[in-house]
């Protein structure tokens, strides 16, 4: 009976360390796929860090504006004008100005709007259209501070106002409730002001103004200038100049005699005058 009751005894121990190396066995297996868990949660949050880093330039959260200025000389006004349109469409821009006219020289004044992804493109593409560019100015201001400053004071009148929405509800005094009606209706005005400022600095961003001149140039046609009518308009003058000098040397020539019995005669009547006058002295 005894050697029963210790049989038992052994067989109860080793059933005990049995489950006890069981359960020691499954808690670091699944200390385990947690720890793969977590692994795999944080690769996949890592992965998801590094496409947004591509897909967003680290700049992203700047507000810079940019436009320019740009003359031209182009052959045919008509057709240059044809063409910027044309570009305009493709850059996803449009025309928000122009003028054409004439003085002088045919000209127009194109104002374009193009996203400002575009914007140096269009520059480039508009300036092949041209015979000379005259003019290029890019000139750009950085409003991210003033953006930035913006859109916080708007967080912050925006919560004001939801929080003097919540007293006006809840106030039952009629004083009460026309002064907090009063001030949410100056503190709704502030956030429109805002956000108008807000969305003039994210327009103005992401697009650009280009202000284009273009100007017809003055080619050498025959109406306007010729080789040959200039060459010989010069050697009809120069003749014409040689003529009046021969014809005064020759004058100069057929009056010199007489020229010159007068200046010896004038010269003979000097001197006797001078003499007359030197025995009037004495």
């Amino acid at each position: 009976m005894k050697n029963y009751s210790f049989i038992l005894l052994v067989a109860l121990v080793l059933l005990l360390l049995s489950c006890s190396g069981e359960s020691e066995v499954s808690s670091p297996e699944m200390a385990i796929m947690m720890d793969s868990a977590q692994v795999s949660s944080r690769s996949s949050g890592g992965a998801s860090r590094m496409q947004a880093e591509i897909l967003i330039p680290q700049d992203s959260g700047s507000k810079i504006q940019v436009n320019g200025s740009l003359s031209l000389e182009v052959d045919d006004i008509d057709k240059a004008s044809k063409m910027v349109r044309i570009l305009v469409l493709s850059h996803e821009g449009r025309i928000s100005n122009s003028d054409t006219g004439s003085f002088e020289q045919r000209y127009a004044n194109i104002t374009l709007l193009v996203p400002s992804s575009n914007f140096y493109q269009i520059i480039d593409d508009i300036k092949k259209l041209s015979v000379l560019v005259s003019n290029e100015n890019i000139y750009s201001n950085d409003v991210t501070e003033e953006y930035i400053d913006t859109e916080a004071r708007l967080s912050v009148m925006k919560d004001t106002e939801n929080r003097f929405s919540t007293l006006l509800q809840d106030t039952k005094n009629i004083d009460e409730a026309i002064k907090v009606e009063k001030e949410l209706m100056r503190i709704r005005g502030e956030i429109d002001s805002l956000q108008g400022r807000v969305n003039y600095f994210v327009k103005t961003t992401e697009n650009s103004v280009l202000n284009l001149r273009m100007v017809e140039s003055m080619p050498l046609t025959g109406d306007q200038w010729d080789a040959k009518k200039s060459i010989s308009d010069s050697l009809r003058n120069l003749v014409s100049f040689s003529k009046h000098v021969a014809d005064f040397l020759i004058g100069v020539l057929i009056f010199s005699p007489v020229i010159g019995v007068l200046g010896a005669l004038s010269y003979f009547v000097y001197r006797l005058a001078n003499r007359f006058m030197r025995r009037q002295r004495r």
